[in-house]
């Protein structure tokens, strides 16, 4: 944030240069938010599963807003620790394998940029299959607090799964309706069942009780959830929901395999069919929720917001004033692997880490956070719901399709990279190995050659006054040292 604040870049105008003014303005965009709602007339209840740990642990953080004839069903985004292994579990697969050609699609098809010869030369300097192996290997092998959804299963570990499986069954009412709800299925589906019972308990209270339209909402993973809960009640109920979402990270592929246990959630839901109650609001260049992470659920509409045409009459030479375009630019070219590699502090090759870091989380502020979308939105949105930017249909993913969504393989240039590190690994033991035995052999050697020394068999002058030994006449003796009896 500090080039931002260094530049007067920030959302809330060229007068906030430092943190404390930041967080000042934030909170106050958000009491407006409240106010706004307050005002409304509205009832607001708290549905978060487990409850006291939803908010900032581990959980589901939903609410619903009762109005007069609606109901709206809103998903928070990813906040807590949980709320990240759970994530990782969504999209990790996407990110993995399908995430880089997205990426350019998206800086080419949806904000209309011309991919130049810098944001090529980005990608061949950085090249993806080793930070993909990298990435692999940490979220399969890398156990800690901080990766619940990969511990053991015991109390003692406090593990994600053994916290959300106890949460179940101390509550008489979510056990009687999540059936079945184990530790490895915890694992495997992550949040899926609680956000299965929070759906339908919602669907049950807004429309069966209360004969009330039922709009499901949600901002980055909790957009990709209230897309998931949609299409789960679409199969369930036959019935279409309104579900707006903001900068959602995409379910069409999500549902159709997980990453931790090669899950899927198809048994609830169909993502191969025409889903046209669902509308997607997205800035273009938002690498979360445009193009690193999953792709939106067919049938519906997706409407860009922040999208400039200077863009397209300017060239990239700096010129540029928009700040979305300023710094999405200095991370676009690079892949997302090598990105997630720089978020996590890893090595990343060509760039500072730290640099190509600080740029990407900047990006984010500006096209991803929920504060950039709802300023934007204000003047962006227009009275039809559609935007400035335009709106398009998202296309069906096609069941069992090549190239739409990852299907849970490792790639082939990462296979040779693994091999090359193991033959690396391999000749770095062998290497030390040999050396040893030829000291040790040499060693050897010279203890024989000493030994064979100080045994000498017989000395005898010959007629010339010379020194022969190993004559016939063998005799041997013993040496003394001086001094020594």
């Amino acid at each position: 944030m500090n080039a931002i604040w260094k530049h007067s870049d920030s959302l809330y105008g060229e007068n906030v240069t430092d943190s404390s003014t930041e967080v000042a303005c934030q909170q106050s965009l958000h009491e407006a938010c409240r106010d706004w709602l307050d005002r409304s007339g509205g009832a607001r209840n708290r549905l978060s599963i487990p409850w006291e740990t939803a908010e900032f642990e581990f959980g589901v953080e939903a609410y619903e807003y009762i109005l007069e004839d609606t109901t709206v069903l809103v998903f928070r985004g990813t906040f807590g620790p949980g709320d990240h292994a759970n994530m990782e579990n969504l999209m990790m697969n996407f990110l993995l394998e399908s995430s880089t050609e997205r990426m350019k699609e998206a800086w080419v098809q949806d904000a209309g940029l011309k991919w130049d010869a810098e944001l090529s030369r980005r990608f061949k300097t950085a090249p993806d299959a080793f930070y993909k192996l990298l990435i692999r290997t940490a979220e399969n092998y890398v156990l800690g607090q901080d990766k619940p959804l990969k511990q053991e299963f015991a109390p003692k570990n406090a593990s994600l799964a053994y916290e959300l499986v106890t949460a179940v069954q101390g509550n008489t009412t979510l056990s009687d309706w999540i059936t079945g709800f184990t530790e490895e299925g915890a694992v495997s589906t992550g949040y899926w069942e609680i956000t299965k019972y929070i759906a339908e308990a919602a669907y049950q209270r807004a429309v069966a009780k209360r004969n009330h339209t039922l709009i499901i909402t949600g901002h980055s993973q909790g957009g990709t959830r209230a897309q998931l809960a949609s299409m789960y009640l679409h199969k369930q109920n036959g019935v279409k929901h309104p579900t707006i979402t903001f900068a959602a990270t995409g379910s069409a592929c999500a549902a159709q395999l997980l990453f931790d246990t090669k899950a899927n959630l198809l048994n609830d839901m169909n993502p191969f069919v025409v889903h046209d109650h669902m509308q997607e609001y997205v800035h273009p260049l938002d690498p979360w929720g445009n193009s690193m992470l999953g792709q939106d659920v067919g049938g519906g509409q997706t409407c860009f917001w922040g999208k400039k045409q200077e863009w397209q009459e300017t060239a990239p030479d700096g010129a540029i004033t928009d700040q979305a375009y300023h710094y999405c630019s200095l991370i676009y070219g690079y892949s997302a692997p090598v990105l997630i590699a720089a978020e996590a502090g890893m090595l990343v090759r060509d760039h500072a880490n730290h640099e190509l870091q600080h740029n990407f989380r900047q990006c984010r502020y500006f096209t991803h956070s929920i504060e950039s979308i709802l300023i934007n939105l204000a003047t962006d949105l227009l009275d039809n719901g559609t935007t400035f930017s335009g709106c398009a249909v998202d296309d069906i993913v096609a069941q069992n399709s090549i190239g739409q969504c990852p299907v849970g393989k490792i790639a082939a240039e990462e296979e040779a990279v693994a091999l090359s590190l193991i033959l690396s690994v391999l000749f770095s033991l062998c290497c030390p190995c040999i050396c040893l035995c030829w000291l040790v052999k040499k060693q050897r050697n010279r203890r024989e050659a000493f030994d064979g020394a100080i045994r000498v068999s017989t000395v005898n002058h010959d007629d010339e006054g010379l020194l022969a030994y190993g004559n016939d006449k063998e005799t041997n003796y013993d040496f003394e040292l001086p001094g020594v009896s």
